[in-house]
């Protein structure tokens, strides 16, 4: 009999909600702890009513998201874990 053990062929995050996935090549994941990096930032749509002094859940609704805003997905972004900075090219230009 085969090994049952559970595989995973391909990872991916979204450091910024709604933006483009960036594949891993290699993470380390662990117990009750969400995927490093993955959706550290999220675009509001309007006012979120996110505290950053004290900092909770906040419905998807309150930010900018694919299901909701389709163009989002002409977007390619390239998130900088070093710098925290995010490049976004539309029509094959960068800015």
């Amino acid at each position: 009999m085969g090994d049952a053990s559970p595989k995973i062929h391909a990872i991916y995050r979204y450091p910024i909600k709604g933006l483009s996935p960036e594949p891993l090549a290699r993470t380390t994941l662990a117990v009750a702890e969400t995927l490093p990096g993955d959706r550290l930032y999220a675009i509001e749509n309007g006012p979120s009513g996110f505290d950053p002094a004290a900092p909770r859940h906040q419905p998807k609704q309150r930010y900018l998201m694919l299901m909701r805003n389709e163009r989002l997905a002409r977007l390619r972004t390239r998130f900088d874990d070093a710098s925290h900075t995010l490049a976004i090219a539309t029509e094959g230009r960068e800015t």
